[in-house]
């Protein structure tokens, strides 16, 4: 029987990891419901150039990401599918791309180890099923890094300010997407590369002016529409906020300075471990079709950019680092590809492989049994917002316990069962980690969101119609999506003040946590009706 190719085999495997289940549960508090009820706003409001919530103005974020997401909910309708589906495809693209890229640079087999660990590892896998902005904002950037870099190894004059012209385009479309930390990313890339790569191999001039004239034209397509048509104020905002994130730190976000590289090592399993080794100890790979040694240089001189730069910003959010896992991915292929070649892994990447292994599948393995004995573990009876949580019935049947039993048979296998130096060791590695993700998540997230959210958003979609929710003590956009928002406050006032102090021709609910009920303002007339959960459901006489 004929092998079916290596780019065939990918892109089956990506389809069938990151789009069945995508609507399956609900989007979560803050980023996804967030970012889809920017998008839905759009649609209602028909203005797709200032980012709305609640219809009322939000600076955080260009408008980019939500003009894609909220083209997929128009084909789609505005669900959960719709919001996640801008990532699950671009998850299908990447994968191929990483995979022509390595065969473009060195061959099929390096094209392969590239494509399977991204796709086989947990956080690179999981944000293409999320509905977050990151995948689509690191994905730009990375694209845009990739046509830079090329023309220091490919030493084809001819390409150099076409690159530098794609590499803007991508570039700027990443400051639409999020914003323009980009410049600061690929800035401090450039600058180091002054130090670290050699001169013969540095970026030539002219793609650098075709990079900035391509990329401020793209992003300005945004800035100077909004400029022109409705004036500074909502510009200047936007960039003032910037530079308030970059210095302080978001409620809730705070962590220790180590905080990204703990994260990429063992969170990125089983990539990460095999990474290491090429940082630190990289030698050369005969016959790649470019200078591989200068493009593992760029590849770590941004990936500790990424790390250092948000170990620096005083909010700690995971995907602050995401754009690491594309060099990160790269240098796991370094590694793979020079162990097919012959080179041994070492015992300290081993024993971390086997560590990240053991913990992660010990843990799955444990979580259906905790999670239905939590009041053993968790006994605090002066929190009630804690023990009404626990108290949440939520059922954990035995197949739940599937995820941890397979990442126990994975390492039993490949530990007992395979060759020590074979490339079916770490094939089974990378698939069975990515198929332990789809499982887990088919059997951990709706059970976790029943806990944290489920009751608030069934209530939301019970009272959506002709009706306003509001939120009280605790921050959520669960009222605004899955309330179906429609009204706006009058100008010069905020929702709440409206909602709280002004009779309105629709009922008005509100949903608040279990330990922040007894402090409404005064005379605002809202009656209980309800509870479930850690939630309080009122509405207002």
């Amino acid at each position: 029987m004929k092998q079916l190719p290596s780019n065939i085999v990918l892109l089956v495997l990506a389809a069938l990891l990151f789009l069945p289940g995508l609507g399956e549960v609900h989007l979560f508090d803050w980023d996804e419901i967030n970012f889809a009820e920017i998008s839905r706003e759009m649609i209602v409001s028909g203005n797709y150039s200032q980012i709305q919530i609640g219809f009322e103005p939000f600076w955080e974020k260009p408008p980019l990401f939500f003009w894609i997401q909220s083209t997929c909910m128009r084909i789609f309708g505005v669900n959960e599918f719709s919001a996640r589906l801008p990532n699950a495809l671009l998850g299908i693209f990447v994968i191929q791309y990483l995979y022509f890229l390595g065969r473009k640079y060195v061959n099929e087999r390096f094209g392969w180890w590239w494509a399977i660990a991204y796709l086989g590892s947990l956080l690179p896998h999981l944000y293409f099923r999320s509905g977050i902005l990151d995948p689509i904002f690191n994905a730009f950037i990375f694209i845009g890094a990739i046509h830079l870099f090329y023309t220091s190894i490919g030493k084809s004059k001819k390409i150099n300010i076409r690159s530098g012209a794609w590499a803007g385009l991508f570039f700027g479309a990443a400051v639409l997407v999020k914003g323009p930390v980009v410049i600061a990313i690929m800035g401090l890339v450039w600058l180091i590369g002054f130090v670290v790569i050699p001169r013969k191999y540095w970026i030539p001039f002219s793609t650098i002016i075709a990079t900035l004239i391509t990329g401020f034209a793209t992003m300005s397509s945004w800035f100077l529409y909004e400029y022109f048509t409705n004036g500074p104020w909502f510009i200047e905002q936007f960039i003032t906020y910037q530079i308030r994130l970059f210095q302080t730190q978001d409620a809730g976000h705070g962590g220790f300075p180590g905080y990204h590289f703990v994260v990429v090592l063992f969170a990125c399993f089983p990539m990460s471990w095999f990474a290491l080794k090429s940082i630190w100890q990289p030698s050369s790979i005969p016959q790649a079709q470019v200078n591989l040694e200068v493009f593992r240089k760029w590849m770590v001189i941004l990936l500790m950019v990424v790390l250092i730069l948000f170990s620096i910003v005083q909010s700690k959010i995971v995907h602050y680092s995401s754009l690491a896992y594309y060099p990160l991915s790269f240098l796991a292929a370094y590694t793979l590809y020079k162990y097919e070649l012959g080179k041994k892994l070492g015992s300290l990447l081993s024993f971390g492989l086997f560590i990240n292994a053991l913990l992660l599948a010990g843990l799955s393995l444990a979580l259906p049994y905790i999670a239905q004995h939590l009041e053993w573990i968790i006994n605090e009876p002066k929190n009630i917002e804690v023990m009404a949580t626990i108290a949440t019935p939520v059922d954990w049947p035995a197949w739940t316990y599937l995820p941890g039993a397979l990442g126990i048979l994975t390492i039993i296998y490949t530990v007992f069962f395979t060759e020590a130096n074979s490339t079916k060791r770490l094939n089974i590695i990378f698939l069975g980690t990515a198929i332990y993700i789809f499982i887990a998540l088919g059997a951990f997230i709706g059970r976790i969101e029943n806990l944290t959210q489920r009751p608030a958003i069934e209530f939301c979609k019970t009272h959506a119609k002709d009706a306003i929710i509001m939120h009280h003590g605790y921050k959520s956009y669960a009222p605004y999506y899955y309330g179906n928002a429609v009204d706006a406050p009058p100008e010069g006032m905020t929702r709440l003040n409206w909602l709280y102090n002004h009779s309105q021709d629709k009922p008005v609910y509100m949903i608040s946590r279990i330990h922040r009920v007894d402090r409404l303002p005064e005379n605002t007339n809202f009656k209980k009706i309800g509870a479930e959960g850690a939630f309080v459901f009122l509405k207002k006489e």
